[in-house]
């Protein structure tokens, strides 16, 4: 799709289209694979951002991103010194210097610990709040807290499209809950809701519910039971167990 929305896909059906006062010089388009010139140094690469798309950025915000990419060191390094976590982040900040109204990003954070993909994607989130941002990435704990917005696609065919915490609603299908207590639950209790109660162990159970009203239910079996409840948590929803849920 991204391949498609940039043209680099030529024989596809259907058409793409911007806002009005979008040229092509307004978007931009981080790939996956590396796509950096082997000739310049890593600041000159990174500047070079700006030239292309001709906007105006000022050294500051170039010495900023670099900072946030954690190349403050390697300024003056030759790409062939670099990693390839190294030589992903310059790329990202080639992008991110260019200031485009609308900005592609595939699978970003690949090869980047935690801490370097938090504070990319921090960055996007606040620097980027007039501009579009599309992020194609497996890492789905990151892209639920920082993305405001989910395009879910499943065989081609486009299922949703519209706010994150929609989605989350819409799509939940499992409503969990942790509960600790005490006492011994019979074998022949668990067996007949083996599809609602999981034992973890002697202090801990998981509720599989469909509903969220079923809850009171499960509580009064226990309690029937004379098992004492020490504490009840419903578990919060993630893109992650949902979109397992659907495979």
């Amino acid at each position: 799709i991204i391949n498609s929305t940039l043209g680099l896909f030529s024989n596809i059906e259907g058409e793409v289209s911007f806002g009005e006062g979008v040229s092509v010089r307004d978007v931009d388009y981080c790939m996956q694979n590396q796509s950096v010139d082997w000739y310049l140094n890593v600041y000159d690469n990174i500047y070079m951002g700006a030239l292309y798309s001709q906007n105006t950025i000022s050294k500051k915000s170039v010495d900023e991103i670099i900072a946030v990419l954690g190349l403050k060191d390697k300024e003056k390094s030759d790409l062939t010194e670099l990693s390839g976590g190294q030589l992903q982040r310059v790329q990202i900040a080639r992008s991110l210097v260019s200031n485009s109204k609308i900005l592609f990003l595939d699978e970003p954070t690949t090869g980047l610990d935690v801490v370097l993909s938090k504070n990319i994607l921090e960055y996007i989130k606040n620097n980027n709040k007039e501009h579009a941002v599309f992020i194609s990435s497996h890492d789905l704990d990151l892209i639920e807290k920082y993305c405001n917005k989910i395009i879910y696609i499943n065989d081609g065919e486009c299922l949703y499209f519209g706010e994150m915490s929609m989605f989350l609603r819409e799509y939940n299908k499992e409503i969990v809950y942790n509960i600790t207590y005490n006492g011994e639950l019979s074998k022949d209790i668990v067996e007949k809701n083996e599809d609602t109660i999981t034992i973890v162990d002697d202090k801990n159970l998981k509720i599989f519910l469909e509903k969220e009203e079923e809850i009171s239910n499960v509580l009064k079996l226990l309690l029937a039971e004379n098992i004492t409840i020490g504490s009840l948590q419903k578990e919060e929803i993630t893109l992650k167990r949902i979109l397992e849920l659907e495979e």
